[in-house]
């Protein structure tokens, strides 16, 4: 077989030739087509680099490296590898170009400059850190739960390539969709991939910027925490990291990457040859803290290794966008953070893109109406966190949730626990306190602050209230500076961090709980009177028991367990005022509505006297169940300093 230059490939002599030829060779003859540049299949985007390539020698290897794979009679339509990525393919099946004598790529004199405008290779060789498959965001779509459409995010990236805005940092607590966010950009971005038809009904598709960036850039992503685990010790993960990463760059640009022995500089040599920038993307990147904790060397290198690949002198020329996402804000140092560069979206600083992390409302609300779900059972477990003025919901568990059609608490299988664990083992300035006030329902006031990172030991607790807030523990209201619990899961889940940190007094009190609204429930005064009492001596002090809203807390505390059956409200508006706690049985629930009226260094009958002259239960005059109303009140001035209740029942006929 021999070429004809630029014309005729007589492709009837050769049967994978024929076999990939597009349109298909005459029949008895060859085909009817210019052969093209690289020699096989490719009728269009031939880089420039690539002379004539014979597919006759490696028949059997030219249709397992096509992606899309070549028709039958047909071609494959994308550009042929490189020799180098055949090669690699070669490699992988450890197959010797040894094998095919007939092969030849011959190359002309390196241009000074190749013009990265020019379209990206597709189809090419995929690896497991560089150009890998779209398949991960590819299954996100084809579910059998309806995907959530956050591609809007991706205006936003390409409105900052090659600009100063370029490295961006997103944090969010477990399980809130930035993994997927992750494999979904860099699904778009990557030039071995057509992603074409998996965006083409994405609100991205819409948008100018699309056809611009779609598949148009070499991606380097993965998982800080997968790739960690594949090392013994955490001094060894840079190391790693370089030889793999640097494997697959060598085997993709061999000729610019020759005398280098870091990522870093072989990023910056491919640039300098060919122009081509790069979009990285780490996930997890805040791993190491975790994993290796105790091993401040280890975190060093890795800082020192992200301070050199997205800092060093020359990544602005390499880099057309570095995005990470993790749990934590990059960690400071001092006072000033080794990648300042970067700019961080954390769940204080939600703002342009707050709402591609989570589900809004209305996108839980469409899910709930499709899939017949209970919208306000899924409120009630899953919303509550205030990013960016509106309230977002756990997308992990709200999927869950449709899933397994069961709405309960899975945010203790995401591990989220561990690092509060360890606080409330230490009881850290306070922490077991404030957890108590939190799981009460209370809304704690706290200064946002910088620090280490989780696993350091907060020394305050502003400290121990922002961790928290990135753990999502809390939701933070900035208008009143405050974090408070933002749902049902989490509150259990923290019942749950108590119990394996062995919290006795929690437990204690989780139990008085249930006993305490069973005694409410069956008019049993002085139950809740002694029930109040022990919950009392496991939660707080006589020195910080001195308020009507320390005894709400404790009230509040006491109908912890009261939420698995009843809304729980405080100073809900109702007659001529505001009951102070009210107890509203979920839909489904045959029990009675309880409403509270605490006095402090008053009678309990007080607290039952005002609830009739204000006429508190107006609000619940079409309620079908009876009605318990309660008084209580606790006398700090008494010799005996115990609570007191007193309890009547309004039933309806």
């Amino acid at each position: 077989m021999r070429f004809l230059g630029h014309g005729l490939l007589p492709c009837g002599n050769t049967p994978v030739a024929a076999a990939m030829c597009s349109p298909p060779p005459r029949l008895g003859g060859g085909c009817a087509h210019t052969p093209p540049l690289g020699g096989y299949c490719a009728t269009r985007n031939t880089p420039p680099r690539a002379r004539l390539l014979a597919c006759a020698p490696y028949a059997a290897l030219a249709p397992a490296m096509c992606s899309p794979p070549p028709r039958l009679g047909g071609g494959c339509a994308h550009t042929p590898p490189h020799k180098h990525d055949l090669a690699q393919f070669c490699d992988r099946f450890v197959i010797q170009t040894r094998a095919f004598p007939s092969f030849s790529l011959q190359y002309p004199r390196r241009r000074a400059r190749q013009s990265r405008t020019a379209h990206p290779i597709q189809g090419g060789a995929m690896g497991l850190y560089i150009d890998r498959s779209n398949s991960g965001f590819k299954s996100a779509l084809s579910g059998t739960i309806q995907y959530v459409d956050k591609s809007g995010l991706i205006a936003h990236l390409n409105a900052n390539i090659d600009s100063e805005q370029r490295f961006l940092c997103i944090t969010r607590p477990r399980r809130f969709g930035k993994t997927l966010a992750a494999q979904m950009i860099a699904a778009y971005y990557n030039r071995a991939c057509n992603s074409r038809d998996l965006f083409a009904n994405l609100d991205i598709a819409r948008d100018p910027s699309y056809e611009t960036h779609l598949n148009r850039y070499p991606v380097i992503f993965f998982d800080v925490q997968e790739q960690r685990s594949n090392v013994t010790h955490g001094d060894d993960f840079v190391a790693y990291l370089q030889e793999k990463i640097g494997f697959e760059l060598k085997n993709l640009w061999p000729n610019e990457t020759q005398n280098c022995h870091t990522i870093q500089e072989m990023l910056a040599q491919i640039h300098e040859h060919t122009q081509t920038k790069f979009v990285i993307i780490l996930d997890e990147w805040h791993a190491i803290y975790r994993m290796d904790q105790d091993n401040e060397h280890a975190i060093l290198m890795w800082i020192d290794f992200l301070r050199s690949l997205f800092k060093g002198p020359y990544a602005k020329d390499y880099i057309a966008l570095a995005y990470m996402t993790g749990v934590l804000p990059i960690r400071r140092f001092t006072s000033e953070s080794p990648l300042n560069n970067f700019y961080e979206y954390t769940v204080f600083n939600t703002y342009p893109i707050g709402q591609f992390y989570g589900f809004t409302e209305s996108e839980v609300k469409s899910l709930c109406k499709k899939y017949e779900m209970n919208y306000d059972e899924m409120k009630r477990w899953y919303d509550g966190y205030l990013y960016q003025d509106q309230y977002m919901y756990n997308p992990n568990s709200v999927i869950k949730a449709i899933a397994f059609r069961n709405i309960i608490g899975y945010w203790n299988e995401t591990g989220a626990f561990e690092p509060i664990k360890r606080y409330i083992q230490m009881d850290i300035a306070g922490l077991r306190q404030t957890v108590t006030q939190l799981i009460a329902g209370a809304s704690i006031h706290f200064n946002i602050v910088n620090f280490a990172n989780m696993f350091d030991a907060p020394d305050s607790i502003d400290a121990i209230m922002t961790a928290l807030a990135h753990l999502g523990y809390i939701t933070y209201d900035p208008s009143h500076q405050t974090g408070c619990i933002p749902n049902e899961e989490v509150r259990f889940a923290l019942q749950y961090a108590a119990n394996v940190s062995h919290w006795h007094e929690i437990i204690h009190s989780i139990e008085a709980s249930i006993r305490f609204i069973d005694a409410m429930i069956s008019n049993d005064e002085k139950t809740v009177a002694q029930t109040l009492d022990a919950i009392h001596r496991d939660i707080a002090s006589i020195l910080t028991y001195n308020s009507e809203n320390a005894l709400a807390c404790a009230v509040m505390y006491a109908c912890y367990t009261a939420r698995k059956d009843f809304f729980v409200f405080r100073e809900l508006p109702s007659g001529k005022g505001f009951v102070d706690i009210a107890l509203i049985p979920l839909p489904d629930r045959r029990l009675p509505a309880i409403l509270v009226e605490l006095k402090w260094n008053k009678c309990a009958q007080t607290a039952i006297d005002q609830i009739k002259n204000r006429q508190y239960t107006a609000a619940f005059e079409h309620y079908r169940g009876d009605i318990v109303i309660a008084g209580i009140s606790y006398d700090k001035d008494g010799d005996e300093k115990i609570h007191k209740c007193k309890i009547e029942r309004i039933v309806k006929h």
